[in-house]
């Protein structure tokens, strides 16, 4: 039981910092509105987001 809780501890305080990229252009807000492919990024067609980068 130890194991599974230490795993799971070790996985939310990884998963945070995974990100995935996607191509596309941002504007000076850092973000933009997302025209293809939007699904596969895990978007909708036509929905604005933003990206950050680690500083």
């Amino acid at each position: 039981m130890k194991k599974i809780t230490l795993i799971l501890i070790a996985v939310a305080l990884i998963a945070p910092s995974v990100s995935f990229a996607h191509p596309g252009r941002t504007d000076k807000r850092g973000g933009h509105t997302c025209r293809t492919n939007c699904a596969k990024w895990g978007l909708k067609t036509g929905q604005y987001h933003y990206h950050y980068k680690n500083r």
